[in-house]
């Protein structure tokens, strides 16, 4: 699932024991945050093993087309 901070943030708020902020800190080539270094970085992870949909969606968001639209 694919989710932004701000949606991620409600959903800890609402369902605390269904869910938590994990840092991602520390990624390769990821620049670090700063009020003048404003940026967006998108992360994907499969749970458990992803079944078939995972893998579907993973193909589906590095397609060119898919790919094009967040650069």
């Amino acid at each position: 699932m694919a989710v932004y901070y701000h949606l991620a943030l409600r959903y800890t708020r609402i369902f605390p024991e269904h869910f938590e902020i994990v840092p991602l800190s520390g990624l390769k080539g990821e620049a670090e945050y700063s009020e003048s270094n404003i940026c967006t970085a998108y992360h994907i992870g499969l749970l458990g093993n992803g079944d078939k949909r995972g893998e579907i969606f993973l193909d589906y968001m590095f397609s060119d087309t898919v790919t094009q639209l967040y650069i």
